[in-house]
């Protein structure tokens, strides 16, 4: 079981929606997941309640769109701490 975000892997990066799902490997179970356009624009939130360690994300925003090519910066908490990174999307 995965209790801190030091080991938090995100792949494949770049990703494309003709590979895999977008993986956040190594999650702590609880920990949630913000994914943010380069501007700072909110994309989508999710919530890891798998004690595995695995969330996927299809690349769709909130309201179930696919989000646009770009850069995306990824936050993710866990009891206030924080993990940034940054992916790239391909459509």
């Amino acid at each position: 079981i995965v209790t801190d975000l030091s080991e938090v892997i995100v792949y494949p990066n770049p990703w494309t929606s003709k590979n895999q799902p977008l993986r956040f490997a190594n999650l702590p179970n609880e920990s949630e997941v913000y994914v943010f356009t380069a501007n700072g624009s909110l994309v989508r939130t999710m919530k890891n309640d798998n004690p595995f360690g695995a969330l996927t994300w299809d690349g769709r925003n909130e309201s179930g769109n696919r989000v646009a090519s770009g850069i995306y910066v990824y936050l993710i908490r866990l009891d206030g701490v924080e993990k940034k990174g940054k992916l790239m999307i391909v459509n």
